[in-house]
């Protein structure tokens, strides 16, 4: 009836008397008219669908009256506010070209505390949020951008703070509690009617309705779904990749005299918002969602969420990492899924190092914790995503010279404090096969030399003393990965202290310890022939025996090795022995 009405009315004076008249007497409205009010946004509204909506942004700045933006009144204004945002978010996006700069200011600091306001339906929420994305796309003021990154962090706090708790808390009671489908939004935050159903109730009211206390959990109506809470969350995450989209942030400072602004702080406290937040992600937003959408949701969101943080600077983005490493920690600890936030970020050739380097010194200064079964698996998959990282991005590797001897000497250290020496000892097994497999025996070579002798030599304690047979396999293998690694002139260095390892390899029943033994031999047996004539002599009847057992359960990749070793046994005429066992096995 209003449309049709209004349609009829065309003329600019007739306009601009109907919208001022309008907005005068929203403003004025007597506190207990809620019926005369709620006509008169209706009528607001049906404005916009007729040719006077084109008269209207002269009066957009009348039309953020506080009284409705700011709740405070919530008996009076509680079942109009969300009509009337429902309204001035149509008005506002229909008109946002015609309005100056002046307007778009006033308009966003109007409405930016609109998003932590738990009064309104989480639909009006991300469609403010929606809105002021758009709004700077058309207004570029970083001062604002930060007001509104800070606006989302404020957001991100409560929504961890209380929405979560709640969401858990009834799921607890009834697993179909969520259940009521999401009338938008369900499938993106990009719907036709990006308002939502105005209709909706608040979490706010949910919690502070005394009627809602003395229902049990079925019988709870419910308006506040796990479906819009997740589309609030992504909302702020694409709405922030734009922000630093526009930002630019680089090394380069302003460079027109302006002071700088610090938008590390709430980038920093951004990313500890959303750490917390994404666990939505992990609860299915019905009952009876399908798991495999679920779990592809999540990895979508995760992905996306690295995007933030990539066009930062390097400089930059350790100042915004630093400071959560241990909370992404605890926040991997509750969240597995969150390894993949971090992979994105470690498999981006641009911020790979400078993550690396955050995690290796983390997982130095965190070595005792590999003790915990608790925390073992989450800090091991650090280490490996790390490490994988470095085999991608071979130019890492140089963070071997930082690290390595001292991640080396600490795990040495902890060994003998902890409950569980393997879990620490895998650290260096871990490092060990990196370096075999990325050819980084250089940067090994380079970094250990000094220290290589007596950390070997406390590992050969170790595997002599132990009565842990795990432990002592362990060490073991480690003698014999650290020897691989080797080059010629280290190897000459250590060779009498490798020789019982190799011997003791030799005679497992294990093809991969006989394997890695062979290998060290057939790299010691490369050196000068004199040298190794005098280093092995004391050993020789024990290596023909360990390689005569080797031989009997080995692979055809070792029995190869085995025969061109007795071979050189042979050729240097060590003994007759060596030769009577070659003809013996052929």
């Amino acid at each position: 009836m209003y449309e049709m009405l209004l349609k009829k009315l065309t003329s600019e004076e007739f306009a601009d008397k109907f919208f001022c008249g309008l907005i005068s007497l929203l403003q004025n409205c007597p506190r207990d008219t809620v019926f005369l009010r709620e006509k008169l946004l209706n009528i607001l509204k049906a404005s916009l669908k007729t040719s006077l909506k084109k008269n209207f942004s002269m009066f957009a700045p009348q039309l953020l009256i506080d009284s409705y933006l700011y709740n405070t009144d919530v008996v009076i204004f509680q079942s109009e506010r969300p009509l009337y945002f429902h309204i001035l978010i149509n008005c506002l996006n229909h008109i946002i070209l015609d309005l100056n700069d002046e307007v778009l200011e006033m308009i966003a600091k109007k409405i930016l505390p609109i998003i932590c306001d738990l009064t309104l339906p989480i639909q009006i929420q991300i469609s403010v949020c929606h809105f002021l994305i758009k709004l700077h796309y058309h207004l570029f003021n970083k001062s604002l951008m930060l007001d509104l990154i800070n606006s989302f962090n404020n957001r991100l706090e409560v929504f961890a703070m209380k929405e979560l708790p709640f969401i858990n808390e009834m799921l607890k009671k009834s697993k179909t509690f969520f259940d009521r489908k999401c009338s938008t939004l369900s499938n993106s935050t990009y719907s036709v009617n990006m308002l939502g159903d105005y209709t909706s109730c608040s979490f706010s009211s949910i919690l502070k309705n005394p009627s809602n206390k003395k229902k049990s959990a079925p019988e709870f109506k419910n308006c506040f779904t796990i479906c819009d809470c997740k589309n609030l969350v992504k909302t702020m995450m694409e709405n922030s990749i734009s922000v630093v989209r526009r930002f630019r942030v680089n090394d380069k400072r302003e460079q027109d005299g302006n002071p700088t602004l610090d938008y590390v702080h709430p980038f920093s406290k951004l990313l500890k918002g959303f750490l917390a937040a994404v666990i939505i992600f992990r609860i299915p937003s019905t009952s009876y969602s399908i798991q495999n959408d679920t779990l592809q949701e999540e990895k979508d969101t995760l992905i996306k969420l690295s995007k933030i943080f990539c066009s930062f600077s390097a400089m930059d983005f350790c100042k915004i990492f630093l400071p959560n490493i241990d909370t992404i920690f605890n926040e991997m600890l509750q969240n597995p899924a969150l390894q993949i936030f971090l992979q994105s970020l470690l498999f981006d050739a641009s911020k790979t190092r400078e993550l690396s380097a955050l995690f290796l010194d983390f997982i130095l200064n965190h070595l005792e914790e590999f003790d915990d079964k608790n925390k073992f698996p989450t800090l091991f998959c650090l280490l490996d995503d790390v490490l994988r990282a470095m085999l991608k991005f071979p130019q890492n590797a140089e963070l071997l010279n930082q690290f390595l001897l001292p991640l080396i000497k600490q795990c040495i250290h902890v060994v003998t404090l902890t409950e569980e020496p393997v879990n620490v000892l895998k650290v260096i097994i871990s490092f060990m096969a990196i370096i075999s497999v990325g050819n980084f025996e250089n940067i090994f070579n380079h970094s250990v030399v000094p220290d290589l002798p007596s950390i070997l030599q406390t590992m050969i304690t170790w595997h002599r003393t132990s009565s842990n047979q795990y432990f002592q396999d362990q060490v073991l293998d480690l003698c014999l990965s650290i020897s691989i690694n080797c080059n010629s002139r280290v190897l000459m260095s250590i060779t009498q202290m490798i020789m019982a390892p190799i011997v003791d390899a030799l005679h497992k029943n294990s093809s991969n310890f006989i394997l890695k033994a062979l290998k060290v031999l057939q790299h010691l047996y490369q050196l000068d022939d004199e040298f190794i004539n005098s280093s092995t002599l004391f050993w020789k009847e024990e290596l023909l025996y360990g390689l005569h057992h080797a031989f009997i359960i080995s692979s055809d990749e070792a029995k190869k090795i085995i025969s061109l070793l007795l071979t050189k046994f042979h050729d240097s005429h060590q003994n007759l022995q060596a030769q009577h066992f070659f003809l013996a096995q052929c």
